[in-house]
C-alpha cells in the first residue's frame, strides 16, 4: 500500500497533512517505508493518534472540528 493510501485510510485528507503534523517530508516517509517499515508505521500510527486527540479535544470544549 503506498503512502497516501495509508494517510487517508488513517483519517487524513492527504499523505502531506500527515506529514505537516509529524514534521517530515513525504519523500522521508516513502522512504521509511522501504528502509525502515516499522518506523514508518510507528510515525503512521501516532500521526493518527496525535489527529484524533485534537479532534476529541476541539469536541470535548464544544469547539467546531
Amino acid at each position: 500500500m503506498k503512502p497516501s493510501e495509508l494517510a487517508k485510510q488513517l483519517g487524513f485528507k492527504s499523505l502531506q497533512e500527515a506529514c505537516d503534523l509529524v514534521d517530515v517530508t513525504p519523500r522521508t516517509l516513502i522512504n521509511w517505508q522501504t528502509t525502515n517499515p516499522h518506523r514508518y508505521r510507528a510515525v503512521m500510527l501516532g500521526a493518527a493518534y496525535v489527529k484524533q486527540s485534537q479532534i476529541a479535544a476541539k469536541l470535548i470544549d464544544n469547539k467546531e472540528v
